[in-house]
């Protein structure tokens, strides 16, 4: 963590010290400009993102310098990162980093700053130009900005630095569990932070061919690693049935796990949160299905219906959070 300490106290002042952007509304434009203007090059070339970043143009010098100000600090964060896993560390040395980096450190800071827009107002629509065509306070409208993209490039960070070690992350994020689990914001109309989708450059039409069919693979159903016809999947069928999730028979749960098209979808008999805890167990945590990430929840729904038949939504499912049950729901699932 040696190195990225230095980079994460900054953060920090900026969320909890010194540095707090509206300790700064008396500061001039032609402060920020000076500031803006002295900023090292932005180093773009080696960055490799895996997701693209994009947020309201900054209208004034205080909110490009921010802009300029944390992009820097964002390349410099991951960067660090990135070059701490070229040291070959063991498996103890990965989760150390996992839990001190996700969980205590960006975690703290995002939830922290959700806490700050929520107490001050600082919410997305006020930079919303169809909403707000001219905000009086271009001051409150600055800082606004500043504490968005503040919090964007934390959330940046994070799940550039989740997708360097996924491999040992348990449960992954995306953009909008944020929303719902951490700053409890109304969800923004469209997300800031979208997957970059890179195709290598094959060399013959063959190869080319290939790609893009594995491209475009869409999955329909999940698919059960082990034995459908096994005693071991049947007693995950009786589990589930004895405990009142399901009332279908096992050669319709099969088909769930079948890796093929569903017809008909089965319905879920209880609470969601504990269909949230299945699949997350199943498949992130157990491994028990075919890895299909990120379009488990998407599957997830092609496979279950509510209770009273109707549609279940993907985000809906997604952000549950664990319900009393989930010591239940992990038994039922190691029958597996």
């Amino acid at each position: 963590m040696t190195r990225l300490s230095p980079i994460y106290l900054e953060f920090e002042e900026l969320v909890f010290g010194s540095r707090q952007p509206w300790l700064e509304d008396l500061k001039s434009e032609d402060y920020f400009k000076s500031n803006l203007l002295a900023l090292r090059p932005l180093d773009e070339e080696n960055s490799a993102p895996q997701f693209a970043f994009t947020f309201e143009s900054p209208f004034n010098n205080r909110t490009r310098y921010y802009e300029q100000f944390l992009l820097r600090m964002k390349d410099d964060f991951i960067r660090a990162f990135r070059g701490m896993l070229k040291n070959d560390l063991s498996d103890f040395e990965l989760h150390y980093l996992k839990k001190d980096i996700l969980e205590r450190k960006l975690k703290k800071l995002i939830a922290a700053l959700g806490k700050v827009i929520d107490n001050k107002s600082f919410n997305l629509d006020i930079l919303d130009g169809s909403k707000n065509s001219y905000i009086k306070d271009q001051v409150y409208k600055s800082n606004t900005f500043i504490i968005q993209y503040l919090k964007l490039t934390l959330i940046h960070i994070y799940l550039e630095i989740q997708e360097s070690i996924l491999p040992i992350i348990d449960f992954p994020f995306e953009e909008l569990d944020f929303y719902n689990s951490m700053t409890f914001e109304t969800h923004p109309n469209k997300l800031f932070l979208e997957r970059i989708q890179k195709l290598e450059i094959e060399t013959t039409a063959k190869s080319i061919s290939k790609k893009k069919k594995t491209s475009s693979l869409e999955y329909h159903s999940f698919t059960y690693l082990g034995d459908l016809y096994g005693d071991r999947f049947k007693d995950f069928h009786d589990a589930l049935l004895k405990n009142g999730y399901i009332s279908v028979n096992i050669s319709t749960l099969r088909k769930i796990f079948s890796g093929k098209k569903i017809e008909t979808p089965i319905r879920w008999l209880k609470n969601l949160g504990d269909l949230t805890s299945l699949i997350k167990i199943i498949h992130d945590d157990l491994s028990k299905v075919n890895r299909v990430y990120p379009q488990h929840w998407n599957v997830t729904v092609k496979c279950f219906l509510q209770e009273d038949g109707s549609p279940i939504i993907p985000v809906n499912i997604k952000t549950r959070k664990p319900t009393p049950n989930h010591d239940l729901i992990r038994s039922i699932a190691s029958h597996l």
